[in-house]
């Protein structure tokens, strides 16, 4: 799910890259005609570039990442992007912001629990692994009985 994400966001940012250039070549247009907020609309294609182009780079970076940062990084610069892009560039950054979640909610999945002392990852030292001498199953240390066979743990 993590690729997934990351990867519905990179094909995202790849559309609003487009839809921001578009924006621009309209606003382009609009102001060799001298029409009026044809200035707005060349901003918001510049904002959709640089905000498309961030969202590109964030998720590719989510790839690979086993942080949660680049997704974070991922959904804000396609919130971003949604508000200072334009109605075309915003399309493409709902999407992107859609997979930027989807990757965030991946990454959390896998990160190692945390005890609530010294923020150190949980390690199985307080649930050794032993084996049962009747029947060689494995068992932990706080078991009593053997699952498979109900001898008694030594």
């Amino acid at each position: 799910m993590k690729k997934a994400g990351a990867l519905v966001a990179l094909i995202a940012g790849i559309f609003a890259t487009i839809a921001a250039l578009i924006t621009l070549f309209v606003g382009g247009i609009g102001s060799a005609f001298y029409a009026h907020g044809s200035n707005t609309v060349i901003g918001l294609g510049w904002g959709g570039i640089l905000f498309s182009f961030i969202t590109i780079i964030a998720s590719a970076v989510a790839l690979g990442a086993k942080s949660t940062k680049p997704a974070i990084t991922l959904i804000c610069s396609a919130g971003l992007g949604i508000f200072l892009g334009g109605t075309l560039v915003a399309l493409f950054m709902v999407l992107s912001m859609v997979g930027g979640i989807i990757n965030l909610l991946a990454v959390k999945k896998e990160l190692p629990a945390v005890s609530s002392v010294g923020k150190r990852p949980l390690t199985s030292a307080s649930t050794s692994t032993n084996f049962c001498t009747e029947c060689g199953a494995k068992s932990t240390s706080s078991s009593a009985f053997c699952s498979e066979c109900g001898a008694k743990i030594k």
